[in-house]
């Protein structure tokens, strides 16, 4: 009797699962920001340059150290990255934060 019910699950149960795959949302995208500002992110290559694009200029930052976030500066743009969030930083003061992806 086990048996049977084994056999009868593994037949009946597969056709009532759904298979649900949450994928990270990779970086890059359009990114729209708490103080109404927002810039596009692009890579270019490998990744390891973010290509962002803001108040009609388009910058190439080569990724560097960072902490817990991904980081790409030039020196005087900075980009982080934590997943679907971002801040822009340019001459030295924050141009945007609390952006998320959109």
């Amino acid at each position: 009797m086990r048996m049977a019910l084994a056999v009868l699950l593994a037949v009946v149960l597969p056709g009532c699962v759904e298979l649900v795959v949450h994928r990270p949302t990779a970086p890059g995208g359009r990114y729209v920001c708490e103080n109404g500002k927002g810039f596009l992110v692009e890579f270019a290559g490998d990744g390891s340059t973010a290509m962002v694009t803001y108040d009609d200029r388009k910058v190439a930052l080569p990724q560097t150290a960072g902490g817990t976030d991904v980081k790409f500066s030039d020196g005087r743009t900075t980009l982080y990255l934590d997943g679907p969030r971002a801040l822009l930083e340019t001459g030295g003061l924050v141009f945007a934060r609390g952006c998320v992806q959109r």
